[in-house]
């Protein structure tokens, strides 16, 4: 997420006291937070989307919340977790075979391993 690459070089940036258009990266952080906030969220959902103009859940937005992007306890991330959840329950592309997007099931070699789940 290019927000990461921005926070993470604010942080680097200020500890190690070098010269950088720290403004600059902030400015582009926060741009970037409203953006995936604005385009991100899917309220139909109630979940971070892997991409804009989408409803497809991606199991990597799982670490929104270990980065700093927003709080672990705040109520939408515990709402998006709840939908990641209902999603495994649901046996899409198998509880035991994580997926990254839901077209990763339709390549020959992984097809019996993305069936529903009959547990």
């Amino acid at each position: 997420m290019s927000w990461i690459a921005f926070d993470r070089a604010i942080r680097i940036a200020k500890s190690e006291g070098k010269p950088t258009p720290l403004q600059r990266w902030r400015s582009q952080r926060d741009r970037i937070y409203g953006q995936v906030w604005e385009q991100g969220w899917d309220h139909r959902t109630g979940a971070f989307v892997q991409r804009y103009d989408s409803q497809v859940l991606d199991a990597s937005l799982m670490r929104m919340a270990q980065v700093g992007f927003l709080a672990p306890r705040d109520l939408v991330w515990l709402d998006a977790l709840g939908a990641m959840e209902s999603l495994v329950n649901a046996g899409w592309c198998g509880a035991t075979t994580p997926r990254r997007h839901p077209t990763d099931c339709a390549a020959p070699r992984a097809r019996s391993r993305c069936a529903p789940s009959t547990t």
